[in-house]
């Protein structure tokens, strides 16, 4: 998620780096749910629970384990929303100043709005 441009100077010069060093740490997938950056997906939230599948290999992965479930088959995903993953960096804190890696999760947008969901009410609120 882009930085807001009022929150911009909460942040160190060496944010780039911190990011990267982060990412890196979580080997390029989302540290909640296990989704690769940059991947092309379809995500499910059906009774089988929440779940995610590469486009390109049809791996169907469940998405809090990230643990793969099976295949799907092509005709299962023709016509379903394709989404394309982007990894971001979360402080766990919602504070941009605390920049310990202890306080810092790779996660992609879906989980990173998650994650923030109650502090975003609480700040719309305010």
């Amino acid at each position: 998620m882009p930085i807001s441009p009022e929150n911009r100077k909460r942040y160190p010069k060496n944010w780039p780096e911190i990011r990267a060093a982060i990412q890196q740490r979580a080997e390029n997938r989302c540290e909640f749910c296990g989704v690769p950056d940059g991947a092309l997906i379809v995500r499910d939230h059906g009774p089988a629970g929440a779940t995610y599948t590469l486009v390109n290999t049809g791996a169907v992965h469940d998405a809090t384990t990230g643990e793969q479930w099976g295949y799907a088959a092509p005709s299962e995903l023709a016509g379903r929303k394709r989404t394309r993953v982007i990894l971001t960096t979360a402080h766990l804190d919602h504070t941009p100043e605390h920049n310990d890696p202890s306080n810092l999760r790779a996660l992609c947008c879906r989980c990173h709005l998650l994650h923030d969901a109650a502090h975003h009410r609480q700040s719309a609120w305010q």
